[in-house]
């Protein structure tokens, strides 16, 4: 079932949209979670049938956040980036209740969690991998850059010094690490 939200917002605003699409998906009593994944982000099919298990065992009515190995892809669907920020973990799978909201953060990131930025009900971590393809290409890298350039610059009012400064890590390469991608992982690669 897919249900399309449409909303004109006189300015983009990340939290904006993801509080309203939270909103619509409380509307309906039969969802129990939320998976929150950007068009450039594809979660490892074995994380299918770890979702079913899970969530056949689970009670619904606990505050759970899921969070997954994040891999980024880095300039090449074969390898990933290990150093610095480039490796880590994200929230992506929260179980539906009243105070689960989106709450800004430095560097155009977002994230949700229960009532607070430091709460985030039990946290389950299963050794499952979604993989980010944001990094794969030098042109979009680039206006990456620019574009988060901008959103800390309007958004987060830094200024431009600033700005770089927290947003230069995408482009610095100084202490790479590069590691080969698990074989398993080709089926998941899109074109």
């Amino acid at each position: 079932n897919i249900i399309v939200v449409e909303k004109n917002f006189k300015d983009f605003d990340e939290n904006k949209s993801l509080n309203l699409l939270l909103n619509e998906v409380r509307k309906n009593s039969n969802n129990k979670w939320v998976l929150s994944l950007d068009g450039d982000e594809i979660l490892e099919d074995t994380a299918i049938v770890w979702f079913r298990e899970f969530m056949s065992e689970k009670d619904f009515n606990e505050k759970i956040t899921i969070r997954f190995n994040y891999i980024n892809l880095w300039r090449s669907r074969k390898q990933y980036r290990l150093d610095k920020w480039f490796n880590s973990e994200s929230g992506k799978c929260f179980s539906i209740h009243n105070d689960l909201i989106s709450i800004g953060t430095k560097f155009n990131n977002h994230h949700f969690c229960y009532g607070d930025i430091d709460n985030f009900g039990e946290v389950v971590r299963p050794d499952k991998k979604i993989l980010h393809y944001a990094w794969v290409d030098w042109n979009y890298i680039l206006k990456k850059f620019i574009r988060n350039i901008n959103y800390e610059m309007n958004y987060n009012n830094n200024s431009i010094d600033d700005a770089v400064e927290i947003c230069g890590s995408i482009l610095d390469d100084r202490g790479l690490v590069l590691e080969n991608c698990h074989p398993d992982w080709n089926k998941e690669f899109r074109p």
